[in-house]
């Protein structure tokens, strides 16, 4: 019988976002990008 391998390339994933009045939607979304890329040690395109 052959090897297997099987790999899983899906992540999805919803987090809240904290926006005051005078804050941007669109800066704190790539500001959450930004720390999961890093947290996630992946680059962020």
């Amino acid at each position: 019988m052959n090897n297997i391998e099987i790999k899983i390339d899906y992540f999805s994933a919803t987090f809240p976002l904290d926006v005051d009045d005078n804050e941007l939607t669109m800066f704190k979304a790539h500001e959450m990008v930004a720390l999961m890329s890093k947290y996630l040690n992946v680059k962020k395109l």
